[in-house]
């Protein structure tokens, strides 16, 4: 199955690089023309101020831009509440970005 993946996916184009948060929603710019999918990692220990990450590509059109991806940041609340948007920030993220073919 590895097979299958890795040739599927060697034709379209990737970027990859890594992002120190400034915000609870900052646009990191690949370099890509239109993204398809980003993975990401935090590239240091998470702490309960910067916990959790997503990316959104959005539509490629508007906000963000084509490229473009909002890297969001979430803290830990407690036990029984929602993550809601990091107040702290200058967490190293790790990402990689597929585009399209």
């Amino acid at each position: 199955m590895a097979a299958v993946f890795a040739n599927h996916f060697a034709s379209l184009p990737i970027a990859y690089g890594e992002f120190t948060t400034a915000s609870a929603s900052d646009t990191v710019v690949t370099g890509l023309g239109v993204l398809k999918a980003v993975f990401l990692t935090g590239a240091e220990a998470p702490d309960e101020e910067n916990k959790f990450f997503w990316a959104d590509i959005g539509d490629q059109a508007g906000t963000p831009a084509a490229g473009s991806f909002l890297l969001k940041s979430l803290k830990d609340t407690d036990a029984d509440a929602a993550p809601t948007n990091a107040t702290t920030f200058g967490i190293d993220v790790a990402w990689l970005a597929i585009g399209a073919a």
